[in-house]
């Protein structure tokens, strides 16, 4: 009896989903439709991004680019050290 309200208390928190709508942490799991739905997403986000990129004068977008390279080189030393 006891047992039985801790899980159905547990439970509240989860929903259930197909296998195919299944995600974890926003990537889909499974190649099914969400698949296809994160891909579009995936796209999308990155149309918009080339379309503002013209937006971006040459000075900041130098600033950019060497703000990603030495976050990867970050990267690396981090991964080097563990």
């Amino acid at each position: 009896m006891h047992l039985q309200r801790i899980r159905e208390s547990v439970t509240l928190y989860f929903s259930r989903v197909q296998p195919g709508d299944a995600t974890l942490l926003g990537a889909p799991l499974f190649p099914a439709r969400v698949l296809n739905d994160f891909w579009s997403d995936r796209c999308r986000d990155l149309s918009r991004a080339v379309d503002r990129l013209c937006l971006v004068g040459r000075r900041h977008a130098l600033i950019l680019l060497r703000a990603s390279f030495s976050l990867s080189v970050q990267y690396r030393k981090i991964a080097q050290s563990a």
